[in-house]
């Protein structure tokens, strides 16, 4: 979950998207498949912000630290 104001914005941009696009697709067009590819491809836009623009990944190993 986000930390900081910035990334709650583009949390609520993203759901805000993701439901404006089953408004679109599955309501008005009705094309199940559309709007898996619509979600698939939102969420991988999100997963790269969050690579950019998150913490670093660090392995964790449960042990103490050095």
């Amino acid at each position: 979950m986000p930390t900081c104001w910035q990334g709650w914005v583009v949390y609520v941009i993203y759901v805000a998207l993701l439901f404006a696009g089953i408004v679109e697709i599955l309501w008005e067009r009705k094309s199940p498949p559309g709007l898996v590819v619509y979600a698939i491809g939102l969420s991988l836009v999100l997963t790269f912000v969050c690579w950019l623009k998150g913490e670093k990944l660090a392995w964790r190993s449960g042990g103490k630290e050095e």
